[in-house]
């Protein structure tokens, strides 16, 4: 599914005919996983010719909003609660839910009962329909 920004699978084809060192690379990938989605948020949503000419104003306006916190909010946040509140009020919350949405992209790409179909094989309502994964969370 090349098509799909959210999760590239590696073949094991592919995977045996690769170099030693992207191996390596992708073996490397294993700790950082969990925070993946934030390489595919700075990847896919801040360029805007990823997106169709109809969507440029509005991707446009989400932006500005994004940029007007940062120039605003962050320095409040700093000047309010100091570094630490920044950490603890931003990038803590930020970062777990990164966490949150790379470890739920992962399971969800790497259930054995979900197979990957290629785009001309890919149907959106049954990848809908038969495309879940239920997750027990733990009890703490």
């Amino acid at each position: 599914l090349s098509e799909d920004t959210a999760w590239h699978p590696v073949l094991k084809e592919e995977f045996d005919s690769s170099p030693l060192l992207r191996k390596a690379i992708i073996y490397g990938y294993g700790p950082i996983r969990p925070w993946m989605s934030i390489g595919h948020w700075l990847i896919w949503h801040f360029d805007l010719s990823k997106f169709r000419p109809n969507e440029v104003k509005r991707v446009k306006i989400s932006l500005a909003c994004v940029f007007a916190f940062m120039g605003i909010g962050w320095p409040l946040i700093i000047y309010k609660a100091g570094i630490l509140g920044w950490i603890k009020f931003w990038l803590m919350p930020w970062l777990g839910y990164h966490f949150w949405m790379s470890t739920f992209t992962m399971v969800h790409h790497t259930a054995p009962h979900i197979p990957f179909k290629s785009s001309n094989e890919w149907n959106a309502a049954q990848a809908q329909l038969n495309g879940t994964v239920h997750c027990d969370y733990p009890k703490w």
